[in-house]
């Protein structure tokens, strides 16, 4: 299945390009960055087991190539395991130079089992091809999904693999994801520390970091807010965005002290993060801390770049900083104003609804209701954010986005685009264009999407939050990108 290509000043960090950490993003891929999950709510063994056989599928048989024989998702994924979610395909090149080496560590591991806590691995293809499939797949010493199978697209979009493949999900007996991705883990060396159990922030951060050409103790800003930028000198999006930061950084300062800023570089070498780091006028860890680097981008499974992740202060234990947000990049891409969302929201909570445009989350793997709008007036579209945001605080669905799209740009067009909604200046008529039309995106269920009749709103064709709610309950009749 294609998907079309839409960039949003987001630099990917793939074996293609510069590295953050090694994946290959898919030229079919619309690209953006998403939110980690937040912490699963751990279950007892049994009750966690049955959730994911209930996603994979009691019935379905998954092959094991090397043994030659299928068994039911029930009679594999027993109780007590840990489990493993390999996302790859033939088509894609860190994929198949991935492959062996995960080969590798899996007999290795398996064959000190009296040392490593117990696991089974399920390979989730996402091969374009059978016969691709069939011939990556001989060898693999793992179970396997069926070819095109729809739980793929379920799966991606729970367990996040926004950065593209190869991804391997680690997940524990109680259902907590141990790792969102191994796959550096295991190419950089780590595959003995299997299963990674994650480790408190405070473990991974170095005892110092720079600022103003001084080497200053990390204990200093233990009660602060923490905001890791995550860049590269050689970016040309993370040097607009620095730069952006650096003036958020400096405004923020006049109205509170409760925050740090520190840059976590992937440049390559030293010259480029200092010459880099010098325009910064915040913090950033030591470059020689290469180790920090690649842990704090696993556990926040950072895989694009610029990244913002958002910590609150060291916890009364001393131990571990609260997720805040995983990626608060939007909140400092907005224009300069009087008073900018960077002074308002802080320490930016995530939200729930928003403007399209500016929404960092990887709309290939975020299920949301999306109403083009550009071509409405003020008003109309003041009444349309209402009533998003209303749909939002009412909607059970806890993973479901509400997004609208105010102004045309290049990334909302290509999304008219592959939707097949006209915009302006098409051969539709103009009457038609400047309708609202509300959209429900399911793209990682196997590039699912839902059109309104009209746009599912009252008879004056007004968007209500009753509609928005009615709509992203009973989309109707769903289609697919080609």
């Amino acid at each position: 299945m294609c998907k079309p290509t839409i960039d949003n000043n987001t630099t990917t960090t793939n074996s293609t390009n510069r590295q953050f950490d090694g994946k290959n993003l898919s030229n079919n891929d619309i690209n953006m960055t998403l939110l980690p999950n937040s912490q699963r709510r751990k279950t007892c063994k049994d009750d966690y087991k049955n959730e994911l056989i209930r996603e994979v599928g009691h019935d379905t048989l998954l092959h094991s190539p090397s043994l030659g024989y299928s068994q039911s998702a029930e009679q594999v994924l027993t109780p007590g395991k840990i489990t493993l979610l390999y996302f790859s395909a033939y088509w894609c090149g860190p994929c198949k130079k991935m492959t062996p080496l995960l080969k590798e560590w899996h007999h290795t591991i398996k064959a000190q089992r009296d040392q490593y806590e117990d696991f089974e691995m399920i390979y989730v293809s996402l091969d374009a091809f059978e016969k691709e499939y069939s011939y990556y797949t001989k060898d693999m010493p793992w179970w396997c999904l069926p070819f095109n199978s729809p739980i793929a697209g379920h799966l991606s979009r729970k367990y996040n693999t926004t950065g593209g493949i190869p991804t391997l999900v680690v997940i524990d007996a109680n259902g907590q994801v141990l790792c969102q991705d191994a796959v550096p883990l295991i190419s950089g060396g780590e595959g003995a520390h299997f299963p990674w159990r994650p480790k408190p922030i405070t473990q991974l951060l170095p005892n110092v970091y720079l600022k103003n050409n001084q080497t200053l103790p990390m204990s200093d800003i233990a009660h602060k807010y923490l905001l890791i930028f995550a860049g590269g000198s050689w970016c040309e999006p993370c040097r607009n965005f620095a730069q952006r930061l650096g003036q958020a950084y400096q405004r923020l300062l006049q109205q509170r002290n409760d925050f740090e800023i520190l840059y976590l570089s992937s440049d390559m070498e030293e010259p480029s993060f200092r010459n880099f780091h010098s325009t910064m006028p915040f913090g950033a860890i030591p470059f020689e801390h290469r180790d920090a680097k690649m842990a704090i981008a696993s556990k926040y499974n950072i895989t694009r770049i610029p990244t913002v992740v958002v910590l609150g202060p060291v916890g009364e234990n001393g131990i571990d900083r609260p997720l805040i947000n995983a990626d608060a990049r939007s909140i400092f891409e907005e224009p300069e104003s009087e008073y900018p969302r960077y002074l308002c929201e802080f320490p930016y909570q995530p939200k729930r609804f928003g403007d399209f445009n500016r929404c960092t989350q990887d709309i290939n793997n975020t299920k949301a209701v999306v109403v083009f709008c550009e071509y409405c007036d003020d008003c109309e579209q003041e009444d349309i954010e209402e009533a998003m945001q209303c749909a939002s605080s009412s909607c059970m669905e806890d993973d479901l986005r509400f997004l609208w799209v105010h102004e045309p740009t290049p990334y909302s067009q290509a999304l008219r685009t592959a939707l097949n909604i006209q915009s302006k200046g098409s051969n539709q008529a103009l009457s038609e264009c400047t309708r609202p039309r509300m959209v429900l995106l399911d793209f990682a269920n196997e590039g699912t999407y839902y059109l309104a009749n009209r746009c599912e709103n009252d008879t004056d064709g007004d968007i209500t939050t009753q509609g928005v709610l009615d709509f992203a309950n009973n989309p109707g009749t769903p289609f697919r990108i080609t």
